[in-house]
């Protein structure tokens, strides 16, 4: 009886506590809930729209220069200047990203309006895409929609078009800067926007891809031609290949200049590929990993494709490179297969220029006893 009545008295207790707090935060909850609602109301950009985003289904010249207009200032991450009209919330950037999708359909849909694509270009449309896609602070669900109208555009503008955005080189800035490719799927919007271009550029338009003394496209192909990411690797030898096919046919100076760039830039990296691929099946073998070592033994065969591919092409200098360079620098890596009383390991022998050797990509063998 006694304990039934302590209960019911702390219970009593209890309850008067708790109607107190309540009294005490109920005029504060309310306080802070209609600031909440005042600012929601007052605040059109926190406010979600009654309908679905819609999208346009066809574009006027005016329409156009309204869409780049809308976008100029929410895709200028590269100034901080205009950082008050960037997106600042989910509505926001959900607009920036509905009117980035509807410039590429805008543009595959006008293949016979000409003051649409004319009103793109004179507005020099690509260049915004190219500025938010270099800019570091681009926000992600930005930059992965700018990369994927990046992608449409180039694929499905008609051919006179897509020579003439060739030819005011606004590519050359996206070929040249550093965009934010730690994600895999900017890296192969990346290197899909690099083999469109090369599969779609005419002989006529190639020199607008060079600038000064460099190709800007073929040196990001060349450095992806030795890539971890088979996808990747494979789009950007193909880019490469497609390239010097089509320069054999263009200006001599064009391709002078592309072959400096294959000598000085391609014996390195696929050397050294091929190299390590040797070591890692040596490594599977020793462990008797069969799944290892298949697998090191394709990545080998895709590299021998890819040098064949290379000697078909018919170019002297490439075929010189190839045979002369690569082919004769594994020659030193066979001396690691014969026995020897020195213990020298030739497998992680540096690949090295050497003036010795006219500035040839030669490998450095160390010495007996070293």
């Amino acid at each position: 009886s006694s304990l039934g009545s302590s209960r019911f008295q702390i219970n009593c207790v209890a309850t008067e506590h708790l109607s107190l707090y309540a009294a005490m935060f109920e005029p504060m909850l309310e306080t802070i809930s209609g600031w909440l609602t005042y600012v929601a109301e007052s605040v059109p950009s926190l406010q979600e729209p009654n309908e679905p985003l819609q999208s346009q289904e066809t574009l006027t010249k005016e329409g156009m220069e309204g869409l780049l207009s809308s976008l100029k200032f929410p895709l200028s991450y590269g100034h901080q200047e205009f950082k008050e009209h960037w997106p600042h919330t989910p509505h926001e950037a959900n607009l920036v990203i509905q009117s980035l999708h509807d410039l590429a359909r805008a543009l595959f849909g006008a293949r016979e309006d000409d003051a649409v694509v004319a009103s793109f270009l004179e507005k020099r449309g690509l260049s915004l895409l190219v500025e938010a896609l270099l800019a570091k602070s681009t926000p992600e669900i930005i930059r992965a929609q700018a990369w994927q109208s990046l992608c449409l555009i180039l694929l499905n503008v008609e051919e006179d078009v897509f020579q003439r955005l060739i030819i005011g080189r606004e590519l050359d800035v996206l070929w040249s800067g550093e965009p934010d490719l730690r994600i895999e799927e900017n890296r192969m919007n990346f290197v899909s926007c690099l083999k469109t271009v090369s599969m779609r550029i005419d002989v006529e338009t190639l020199p607008f891809l060079m600038t000064d003394s460099d190709i800007p496209i073929l040196r990001v192909a060349m450095a992806y031609t030795a890539h971890e990411e088979a996808l990747l690797r494979t789009q950007a030898r193909n880019a490469m290949l497609t390239l010097f096919s089509k320069m054999k046919m263009g200006e001599e100076q064009l391709l002078r200049t592309a072959l400096e760039m294959a000598k000085s830039r391609l014996p390195t990296p696929l050397c050294t590929l091929l190299w390590q691929n040797w070591a890692n099946m040596a490594q599977a073998a020793k462990n008797r990993n069969a799944p290892a070592l298949q697998k090191w033994a394709f990545r080998e065969e895709d590299l021998w494709d890819h040098l064949a591919e290379l000697i078909k092409l018919d170019i002297t200098d490439v075929t010189q490179m190839v045979c002369g360079v690569i082919v004769g620098s594994l020659v030193w890596k066979l001396g690691s297969l014969t026995p020897t009383d020195v213990g020298v390991n030739h497998w992680s022998a540096p690949f090295v220029n050497s003036d010795d050797f006219d500035s040839e990509p030669m490998m450095a063998v160390p010495p007996p006893g070293a």
